[in-house]
């Protein structure tokens, strides 16, 4: 007989969960207290534009490239289509009387991301230059969190951080350094300003790298009509799968018993 594992949430990570419970073997009861599935996952319509809330785009669009597997898996990639945008981020200025205009662009192209900075604000070559520098470095690695790293096996676990020793210096000079400790680097205001608005001031500037050289891949995407697609994707292979899905069904308690 099979054993059942009830999930309280039904946003992204509670039906990812489901999915992979259910290949497990598991039966599934889920219990989502909205009408909708998706949390904060979800997208809405205004005029003839799509907002979305919470994921704006994923990182494993590419074949071959970190993640593309799991999305794979869950039915997204063969049923989706993901743009990767030349400019990765960008950010929009007026001086205090609304004279004058700037726009700063974060390309995917490191290359052209260090020139269109440097034309800029030549007098900030020291830090664009090791940014663009780091992501480069980056963009070679294979840095990636595939399992939550308890469910990992010993020789998975070597064999990750084999992978990484190369990259161990970066690593550990970058770790605990934040956005807003970057931002203060630069003698540009609207740069200093920039970088503080595209990523919040607390972000880890690591992350910041690795995303820079995920998208010099190509590998982070955004997706086309919206996530709403992802979830309905998700749910329909729940479905297909067994899986029991209860909506307008807020969780207000549980009790644990030992068996």
């Amino acid at each position: 007989m099979k054993e059942t594992i009830l999930i309280i949430g039904g946003g992204i990570s509670g039906l990812t969960s489901a999915f992979y419970a259910l290949k497990n073997g598991f039966n599934i009861k889920l219990f989502e207290r909205n009408k909708n599935l998706g949390g904060y996952c979800a997208s809405w319509q205004r005029k003839k534009f799509t907002l979305s809330a919470g994921i704006h785009a994923i990182v494993g669009i590419k074949d071959g490239e970190q993640y593309n597997d799991l999305w794979n898996e869950l039915g997204i990639m063969k049923n989706m289509e993901f743009k990767a945008n030349e400019i990765f981020q960008e950010f929009e200025v007026f001086d205090k009387d609304k004279s004058k205009y700037e726009k700063i662009e974060i390309d995917s192209d490191l290359n052209k991301l260090e020139d269109s900075l440097l034309r800029y604000s030549p007098e900030d070559k020291k830090i664009i230059c090791e940014i663009t520098r780091t992501a480069k470095i980056l963009s070679k690695a294979d840095i990636i969190l595939e399992n939550e790293p308890r469910l990992s096996s010993f020789v998975k676990k070597i064999g990750n951080a084999i992978k990484l020793i190369p990259y161990l210096p970066i690593l550990l000079k970058w770790k605990n350094i934040k956005v807003k400790t970057i931002s203060q680097k630069f003698k540009n205001p609207v740069l200093k300003q920039a970088f503080l608005k595209i990523w919040a001031p607390n972000f880890s500037f690591l992350f910041v790298l690795v995303l820079l050289s995920y998208a010099s891949k190509k590998n982070i995407g955004f997706p086309m009509g919206g996530v709403d697609k992802i979830i309905e994707i998700i749910t329909g292979n729940l479905n297909k799968m067994g899986c029991e899905i209860h909506l307008n069904s807020e969780v207000t308690g549980y009790s644990i018993r030992a068996r």
